[in-house]
């Protein structure tokens, strides 16, 4: 679902990684681990085309959505996860948190029902 070939990240002073190959597929549970400033954060923002290596490639499939919830996200702590990752400002996030909500209150507009339905579909969000 998930693949990276030959990806390299250096600033100035240090190398941050280098040849660095990865297949990730569905059905896996996946952990990253290492010390501050090996470069954990970066590379997951690498694959959320939130930041780029310097050479290498990611691939990721197109009925993939990658949505990073960052490290320094402000969670409010009387809320669940679920609520604090529907504040994300992400357009699937927002069309399932809106799609939920019209759902919640009882909505009885069928064009608008229809037209939640429609942007889940259009932006492949069924399985967030």
């Amino acid at each position: 679902m998930i693949s990276i070939k030959s990806l390299k990240l250096s600033y100035p002073k240090k190398e941050i990684f280098s040849g660095l190959n990865l297949q990730i597929q569905p059905g896996y549970i996946y952990g990253l681990l290492g010390r501050n400033g090996t470069g954990k954060s970066t590379l997951l923002k690498i694959i959320a085309a939130l930041d780029t290596a310097d050479t290498g490639t990611v691939w990721v499939h197109k009925d993939v959505k990658v949505i990073m919830l960052q490290q320094d996200t402000a969670f409010e702590n009387e809320k669940s996860i679920w609520d604090n990752v529907l504040r994300m400002d992400n357009p699937i996030v927002k069309v399932v948190n809106e799609y939920e909500m019209y759902l919640e209150d009882g909505g009885t507009d069928d064009d608008k029902l229809h037209d939640l339905i429609d942007k889940r579909s259009e932006l492949n969000a069924w399985n967030f």
